[in-house]
């Protein structure tokens, strides 16, 4: 026994039991002054030393101390404030500050995009980093999307363009030195019946390359009604008023059952 009477216990240094028969102290080290419960927890058996324990155990309370806690489902609105705040989520939709260099440089976002774009980070409690990468991941597929659909574009618009060469040399080898005229005379067809509206869809769409929407305003072309009569308001059959028809056809056509 030490002189000033005081008892020494080295248990939890692992030290002083290295007499038990089954030497079960010596196996264990430090680990035999815990608990049983806790002496062959898989944890513990990493560390040799009690002080190399008691290093790692530091070293996690440290780390939690600093980790953010979600809070609970019962959590208030302060508590949550300040748990997105703590994770770095700004407290206003200002304050997102996005590097416009980062994304594609094909693609131009004016201010109304970026203010959806901070408003929809602010609502969904995105930190800055997160908003930016959501940014920049957007604006990448946006650009993707455009260059596949313009490249869609140009490859119908060729298309349309071989379409349409082909359909005219086809009137070409079908009305032959009338090209000209009938061509024009489907223009001012279209024009009387359908309209302005009607010629800019044709000319956007396959319509105005289809033969037989040509030739169909062709034929109109040669039956339909003047757009006004010379004289009076009504097809008049007589050898005085024939001449008063607009075109030759209908002169002729008239004139002929007039006299027949």
């Amino acid at each position: 026994m030490p002189e000033d009477g005081l008892t020494t216990d080295t248990t939890l240094l692992g030290e002083g039991n290295e007499g038990t028969p089954d030497g079960t102290s010596e196996k264990l080290g430090w680990r035999a002054g815990l608990p049983t419960e806790l002496q062959h927890h898989e944890w513990l058996k990493d560390f040799t030393k009690v002080g190399d324990f008691a290093t790692a155990a530091i070293e996690v309370k440290e780390r939690m101390d600093k980790a953010i806690t979600p809070p609970g489902e019962n959590a208030t609105e302060d508590e949550l404030k300040a748990y997105f705040k703590a994770l770095g989520v700004p407290e206003t939709t200002d304050g997102y500050t996005f590097d416009l260099s980062k994304i594609p440089k094909d693609l131009e976002l004016n201010e109304e995009i970026v203010t959806w774009l901070r408003g929809v980070a602010h609502k969904n409690n995105l930190t800055q980093p997160q908003a930016e990468a959501m940014l920049v991941e957007m604006a990448t597929r946006v650009t993707d999307q455009l260059k596949q659909q313009g490249a869609v574009d140009e490859q119908q618009a060729q298309e349309a363009e071989q379409q349409k060469k082909k359909a005219l040399e086809g009137l070409k080898e079908e009305w032959k030195e009338e090209f000209d005229t009938r061509l024009a005379r489907v223009h001012k067809t279209a024009m009387s019946l359908f309209g302005q509206e009607f010629i800019d869809h044709a000319e956007a769409t396959d319509i105005g390359n289809d033969l037989y929407v040509l030739r169909m305003l062709d034929i109109l072309g040669q039956v339909q009604l003047p757009d006004t009569l010379l004289k009076g308001t009504q097809i008049q059959t007589t050898e005085a008023n024939k001449d008063g028809l607009s075109y030759p056809w209908m002169r002729d056509f008239y004139g002929k059952n007039q006299s027949e």
